[in-house]
């Protein structure tokens, strides 16, 4: 499968409108602008499958920043509760994961 960014992204001046969505085997913004299709060397169902996938991508990590923030809020008054501190094992701190996660998708 081939994924092929529209060419309007090479152009640095045009920035694409959230909510993105999937229209039959390409993902398109706000204002119905490509962002990007799929190759036709692909099945329809696979085709359609990654395009939702793709136009999802924003509320899944708006679920997934909702899901740390509900993490911190239960833990943070636990006696061994440690994120954000010093002396935290940022290896072992889902918390942390989660934000590495979101940060590296998104930069």
């Amino acid at each position: 499968m081939n994924l092929i960014v529209s060419n309007d992204y090479d152009d640095q001046k045009i920035e694409y409108k959230i909510p993105f969505r999937a229209d039959a085997d390409k993902v398109i913004d706000a204002d119905g602008r490509t962002v990007c299709e799929i190759a036709n060397n692909c099945s329809a169902e696979e085709a359609i499958r990654t395009a939702k996938l793709l136009a999802s991508s924003v509320s899944s990590l708006e679920m997934l920043s909702k899901v740390g923030s509900l993490l911190h809020e239960l833990a943070k008054d636990e006696e061994n509760y440690k994120h954000g501190q010093e002396d935290e094992d940022k290896s072992n701190c889902l918390i942390c994961k989660i934000d590495s996660y979101i940060n590296g998708v998104l930069k």
